[in-house]
């Protein structure tokens, strides 16, 4: 990405950032006036909170932007990786704290689903990878504006529910699109026949922070903010620690 200038005019433009570490990719995205001016991505095995930190600085240094220009933030909620989550979610928190700035929130099945709408009407199921045989999955319809309509919030299913749930769902309508990381992970466990019958995306496997500010650029002046106090992480299941803590009160 380039400069985008250190005149003192450009002091006084307002940017927006987008985080999202809900998956492996952690990534931001650094935007103005309704176009996305810079990117940045990592798979960097180091702790999200690390990366998030890195990634940041170098997009700042990079467009010439100071902290004190930031305007909104946006970030993704999950489901997905619980430490992820839970450090973009921090990471923002302190932004929004330290500069009094509002918040989006865009949670993850809604990211991917946005990624596939253009691609014509019909259903979107988003496939994510839960851990332990299990995927956080939710369910869209898309008309033929591209508008995004939820039928089934997100939820954690076995992985071995897939072939039932897909099945029913290519049964709803004529055209059925999957997405997301779990779909890499267990497509080999549907039946070919089910295989055939939808549109498996590949190409498309975690949410990006750029897609979440490409959203709160579409939804515009109607956009609903948050500020810090009142951000929470979709979790939708209990987190391995969370699980063995519960279990634990049982002996």
């Amino acid at each position: 990405m380039t400069s985008l200038g250190s005149s003192e005019n450009s002091k006084l433009t307002a940017y927006d950032l987008a985080v999202d570490s809900s998956s492996q990719v952690g990534s931001l995205a650094l935007g103005c006036r309704g176009v996305v001016l810079g990117v940045r991505e990592s798979t960097d095995q180091r702790s999200h909170s690390e990366v998030l930190n890195d990634l940041f600085a170098d997009l700042l240094s990079h467009s010439g932007v100071e902290i004190s220009q930031l305007k909104h933030l946006v970030v993704g909620n999950g489901p997905g990786s619980f430490t992820g989550v839970r450090v973009a979610l921090s990471f923002v928190k302190s932004l929004a704290m330290a500069k009094n700035l509002p918040i989006f929130v865009v949670d993850s099945t809604y990211n991917l689903a946005w990624q596939v709408r253009d691609q014509g009407p019909g259903g979107v199921v988003t496939i994510q990878n839960a851990f332990k045989n299990m995927v956080y999955l939710a369910v869209y319809d898309v008309d033929a504006d591209g508008h995004l309509t939820i039928l089934e919030e997100p939820r954690s299913v076995a992985a071995s529910e897939l072939e039932l749930i897909l099945s029913y769902q290519k049964h709803r309508v004529e055209r059925l699109i999957l997405v997301g990381d779990g779909l890499l992970l267990y497509q080999s466990s549907l039946t070919p026949e089910l295989r055939n019958a939808v549109k498996l995306n590949a190409d498309i496997l975690t949410p990006s922070a750029k897609t979440a500010l490409e959203i709160f650029y579409h939804l515009n002046q109607s956009a609903k903010f948050i500020d810090w106090r009142e951000l929470q992480a979709l979790y939708v299941r209990e987190s391995e620690a969370d699980e063995k803590f519960r279990l634990s009160g049982r002996d």
